[in-house]
């Protein structure tokens, strides 16, 4: 999901730049409404398409923020 965090983290540097509490605002609120897209929508879409390969891939990919070091091999 680096599309959706990359978009969020732009909101955010505008908001932090202008100083604009209002940009905050809609920054949290993107960052919760594509949080609950992921969860509730594209996840589950996954899910059946995928079955056991794409919860092998959860365990071993974070949803958002990457792991530090080398991935894990297979």
């Amino acid at each position: 999901h680096p599309l959706y965090a990359g978009v969020v983290l732009v909101v955010l540097g505008e908001a932090i730049a202008l100083h604009s509490t209002a940009l905050f605002i809609y920054a949290a609120a993107l960052a919760i409404i594509l949080h609950l897209l992921v969860v509730f929508v594209e996840e589950p879409r996954l899910r059946r398409r995928f079955e056991d390969l794409y919860d092998v891939y959860c365990e071993r990919v974070p949803r958002w923020v990457p792991r530090r070091g080398r991935p894990n091999a297979p």
